[in-house]
């Protein structure tokens, strides 16, 4: 059963839990905004989805009007254009190849190696054990707090 607790340092709630020999800390308000944006962008593609009928059959489109509707700038050249494009999940199954199975050309930022799980051998061998980015990792990681 998780316990709830109220952090001392910024005033949150935290769920705090244990997956293996891992303690696990989620901060409740992050949870209910990651909630809250996973329901709006719901929200957004269904009406795109019901507005433009070729988005049903286009990611590429469907994911283009979505960003010019978020950042309200007009990407008309990019929308006419789409299909000529690679696709977002092409280019990111890319990354995930290079970067996961070749280990190679890793994440710069301790907290992108950790959400994405790098593995500890390919960091260690990309970076080197003496590298900042390495040590930052394996204590973020592994020490407990």
């Amino acid at each position: 059963m998780p316990e709830f607790k109220i952090n001392q340092i910024n005033q949150t709630i935290i769920e705090e839990g244990k997956i293996g020999n891992k303690t696990i800390t989620t901060n409740i308000d992050d949870l209910k905004r990651a909630k809250e944006n996973e329901d709006k962008i719901l929200t957004e593609t269904e009406k795109m989805l019901e507005l433009e009928e070729e988005t049903r059959n286009d990611d590429n489109l469907l994911i283009a009007l979505i960003w010019q509707k978020d950042l309200g700038i007009d990407l008309t050249e990019l929308i006419n254009n789409i299909r000529q494009t690679s696709s977002a999940g092409s280019i990111t199954r890319a990354r995930r190849t290079i970067q996961n199975t070749e280990g190679q050309l890793l994440p710069t930022r301790v907290g992108v190696l950790r959400s994405r799980k790098i593995k500890r051998e390919a960091i260690e061998s990309y970076y080197g054990k003496d590298s900042l980015i390495y040590k930052t990792w394996t204590e973020d990681t592994f020490l407990p707090k």
